[in-house]
């Protein structure tokens, strides 16, 4: 069981490095992990084999990105597809997809320094705060909303420097006002252990 589960973790390693595959045989993860420009250049080839709109691309891009964000193991013809007919059957729902991708490339570094702010509003000592910025993660789960996990540093009331983990669920109200202001954001959960 080990070695199909070996061989199939390198599969979907290759799959998601490699541009040489056939554009049906590639899925969301490839298509997250791509570069936009390789993403873009997919869209539009498959866009024009099918004849489609080639207007639609910017509301293709978005669609895609919505799904690659969620579900990583569908083709990605078989979503682009799906988008289609949304374009066909439901044009204000697949004109007014948030391009996910590109936010939580965006983003991710306001909410996490935010969430670091918020964090050393609950220490003792928060100018002593060291944050383990390279075990740091952060996840983007869809509608401009993050879950930032990481430690931090601190001295405690006796000046003892000790070491708590940390996790914050923030969303930002993407009305387009300035990310890097708190207010703008919505703290849903932050947990200091």
């Amino acid at each position: 069981m080990k070695h199909y589960l070996l061989l199939f973790t390198a599969f979907l390693m290759i799959s998601c490095s490699s541009d040489n595959i056939p554009d049906e045989e590639k899925t969301l993860m490839w298509y997250q992990k791509a570069s936009s420009s390789n993403r873009t250049a997919l869209l539009e080839r498959i866009i024009s084999k099918e004849q489609w709109d080639k207007a639609d691309l910017p509301h293709y891009i978005q669609c895609m990105s919505e799904y690659a964000i969620r579900d990583r193991l569908f083709s990605v013809v078989g979503v682009i597809e799906d988008c289609h007919d949304e374009a066909k059957n439901d044009r204000q729902r697949f004109t007014h997809h948030v391009d996910e991708l590109l936010v939580a490339k965006q983003y991710h570094l306001d909410a996490a320094i935010l969430c670091e702010e918020k964090v050393k509003e609950q220490l003792v000592s928060p100018s002593s705060a060291n944050f383990g910025w390279l075990a740091r993660q952060e996840i983007y789960k869809g509608n401009h909303r993050f879950l930032v996990k990481s430690y931090v540093e601190s001295q405690n009331a006796f000046g003892v420097e000790i070491k708590n983990n940390w996790k914050c669920d923030i969303q930002y109200h993407a009305d387009g006002s300035d990310r890097s202001v708190l207010s703008n954001w919505t703290v849903h959960e932050l947990e200091i252990w």
